[in-house]
């Protein structure tokens, strides 16, 4: 995404947000000014056998004399009064509200607390005493039961200032017009957004048109067959350019069908096309950085049980069952993964994946993240766990990594009958062509598990030896990959070992100053990115090199307090690779 459409977007959810805003502010200024108009400070409105009411004074507020008090309140808020038919039935210590018969506050709406009840020679209730806990002093008449209005039942702080603003004019006008104009920026934007989609929508409707078009050629023009004669010194060999609709799995190359004719000489048919560059040749022709990072994703992949890929003309595909869970495409000299996941679920700002749910080849795998770098890479790799988590995938009991690029690379050898990627250049018609033109130059890589197995018993012994010290540690697990093996403590990467030549080699998560370069001979590998978090490596060859060894995984231990396993059984190379 460039920086105007990032900028745009940014620009549009700010621009949603306020609407959103306008909006809520718009009903909760609505709500208050309904509360408002059924308050009072002498007498409010009844609603649901209650009435709302503006504290006028502070008689009820604590003090000195009022420290203890359970109740109390202030000028200014806002008090709820419970309205009671049976006035004879409080209690002392209870707070009513009445309106006063005394001089000084005569017809006023008062709310103090009981603090004696007058009974008649008959045992009725003819009054109450009633006083303010600000000063403590009763007051002066005492509270009939028929000039009862209610019992206090709880209070808003301050929101009563709030609402005696608005009961003026000034306030009152402010409270019809904050509202309207809140809803009519809403309905504004609103409206401008529509009109814009429509706009999008029409120039997206031509793009799409204009597509289909270009896709209606190009299919004509891949349904095209070309047959070109190659005179060398052997027997002539026919070249067809056609479209591969064929599709070969990525571990066992299935043979195609070599066409042979009687006229004159055997042809030979080899597929491949001129023009239109095949996934598999754009693979081929990756820098082996982009190699490496795609036979890592691919072996993550197909680890899971019930999983299989299937390579076509344009991507490789991964289904779970008849379920699409990702592809993997090459655009330019960048790797592609998309993955069965809601884009929404993850972290832009860690991932910076986008949303192909539009584009018709990627609605079933809408997830895109590019694949060009070591941490590109590491973070493919976990949402292909999360992906495996969605779909409670479980890892193949036997599985080991594969370097399908060398599979894709056998289509020369000869009389192998082999679906032959398409070339990069495209075909001539001439009879010029040279067949030693299409061979690419083979890189033979081999997994870690094979030159492991390659090493003499010695070595193989002290591999054993670090991988059941490392392992004996509780909730220490190891996986083996293309290039090593690892282990992690939970999510932490702790040690790795890899080999190199005829020896091993041991990268563990310490601090390379923290030991002595003349005991150990450590070497630090934090600049390189597949080791930055193991930086601390040594060579393991001899008795004396695995002891020490032994001894930094103990301090390594030590350093992440990691606790043996009292359970532990230690396992031989055979049953490690079977079980990976």
């Amino acid at each position: 995404m460039n920086k105007t459409k990032q900028k745009k977007l940014i620009f549009e959810k700010i621009i949603g947000v306020f609407a959103l805003l306008s909006f809520f502010l718009a009903i909760l200024m609505f709500i208050v000014t309904i509360f408002a108009s059924i308050s009072g400070e002498q007498n409010g409105k009844e609603i649901f056998g209650s009435k709302f009411l503006i504290v006028t004074s502070d008689s009820m507020s604590k003090s000195p004399t009022s420290e203890n008090e359970e109740i109390y309140f202030n000028a200014g808020d806002l008090i709820i009064i419970k309205t009671i038919e049976d006035t004879t039935s409080f209690n002392v210590g209870d707070v009513i509200t009445f309106v006063s018969q005394s001089p000084e506050s005569y017809g006023e709406t008062v709310t103090h607390k009981i603090r004696e009840i007058k009974y008649s020679d008959l045992g009725l209730v003819t009054g109450y005493v009633t006083y303010g806990i600000n000063t403590g002093k009763n007051d002066t008449t005492i509270v009939k039961p028929e000039n009862i209005i209610g019992k206090y039942s709880s209070k808003i702080p301050k929101i009563g200032n709030l609402f005696s603003f608005l009961k003026t004019p000034r306030g009152y006008y402010l409270s019809i017009l904050t509202p309207a104009v809140l809803l009519i920026i809403f309905f504004s934007i609103k409206i401008g957004k529509v009109i814009g989609k429509k706009e999008i929508e029409k120039d997206y409707n031509e793009e799409l048109e204009e597509l289909k078009k270009r896709v209606t050629a190009l299919e004509e023009r891949e349904n095209t067959i070309v047959t070109t004669t190659v005179q060398d010194s052997g027997p002539p060999i026919t070249i067809t350019e056609a479209p591969i609709s064929t599709i070969m799995p990525v571990y066992n190359a299935e043979t195609a069908i070599t066409e042979k004719t009687n006229e004159n000489n055997t042809e030979n048919a080899l597929i491949i096309n001129g023009k239109k560059l095949s996934f598999a040749t754009k693979l081929l022709n990756l820098d082996d950085r982009i190699q490496d990072y795609f036979i890592n994703l691919h072996n993550e992949l197909v680890s899971y049980k019930k999983v299989h890929s299937r390579i076509s003309f344009k991507c490789i595909s991964y289904r779970f069952g008849r379920n699409l869970i990702a592809k993997i495409t090459v655009r330019g000299k960048t790797l592609k993964l998309h993955l069965n996941l809601n884009v929404n679920d993850f972290n832009p700002n860690v991932y910076f994946q986008k949303d192909l749910s539009s584009v018709k080849a990627y609605e079933e795998v809408p997830f895109t993240v590019k694949v060009k770098s070591e941490r590109a890479v590491n973070n493919a790799i976990k949402l292909v766990t999360a992906l495996a988590n969605n779909y409670g995938l479980t890892l193949k009991d036997n599985f080991l990594p594969t370097d399908v690029i060398n599979t894709l690379k056998d289509f020369d050898k000869p009389n192998q009958e082999t679906i032959a990627p398409p070339i990069e250049e495209p075909v001539k018609e001439t009879n010029e062509i040279n067949k030693n033109s299409l061979v690419i130059p083979q890189r033979k890589r081999i997994p870690f598990a094979t030159k492991l197995l390659k090493l003499d018993d010695r070595i193989q012994n002290y591999f054993i030896n670090l991988h059941n010290e490392l392992v004996s540690y509780k909730k220490v697990h190891s996986r083996i990959s293309f290039k090593c093996i690892s282990y992690r403590f939970g999510r932490n990467l702790i040690a790795k070992i890899t080999v190199r030549g005829k020896t091993l080699k041991l990268h563990l998560n310490l601090n390379v100053n923290d030991f002595n370069p003349n005991v150990y001979f450590q070497k630090d590998l934090s600049s390189v990115k597949a080791y930055e978090e193991v930086p601390f490596t040594v060579k393991v060859k001899s008795e004396r090199a695995v002891n020490n060894a032994i001894k930094l995984v103990t301090a390594l231990a030590t350093s992440h307090e990691l606790v043996k396993n009292t359970k532990f059984q230690k396992i031989d190379l055979n049953n490690l690779l079977k079980n990976k």
